[in-house]
């Protein structure tokens, strides 16, 4: 008799990502299939430049939240054999925030890939500050050979 329980993967974002740790912006994510969920790291303290976006009010930076679910997307695909190459962000289609998000918040990020193709993919990306929906994006990337 088969089992119908489902294999859940806990990825640690160094195992996983190409980056350094200072932009690490997700520790770790959640793979169930072709989903991903990951925590974003506060980012209030981790740099001056921040603490300069809207002094008083810091407000955490669009592109980090998208860079920060397009990190959760390599979580995604890396275990993936086909993927064994680089990943590049291409485009982000359809970005809308409905909300700021505080540089201290810990939003929870979602990840569902759409398409995979040999040469890009499209994952839906959704971000979530308790049970409410703040952003969400289309990315499009690349998959490109690796250099020897």
């Amino acid at each position: 008799m088969e089992s119908d329980v489902k294999l859940v993967e806990m990825v640690a974002a160094a195992d996983c990502l190409p980056h350094g740790p200072g932009i690490r912006l997700i520790d770790g994510a959640v793979i169930d299939e072709d989903r991903a969920t990951a925590q974003m790291l506060p980012l209030a303290g981790r740099t001056l430049v921040l603490s300069d976006h809207f002094p008083g009010q810091p407000v955490t930076p669009g592109c980090l939240v998208i860079e920060a679910l397009a990190q959760t997307a390599i979580c995604l695909v890396a275990g993936r054999p086909e993927l064994l190459d680089s990943l590049f962000l291409l485009r982000t289609v359809e970005a809308k925030f409905r909300k700021p998000l505080d540089q201290t918040d810990t939003p929870t990020l979602l990840v569902q890939l759409e398409r995979l193709r040999p040469k890009h993919g499209v994952v839906r990306g959704l971000v979530y500050l308790g049970k409410d929906q703040i952003a969400s994006v289309k990315i499009v990337f690349a998959i490109t050979p690796k250099k020897a």
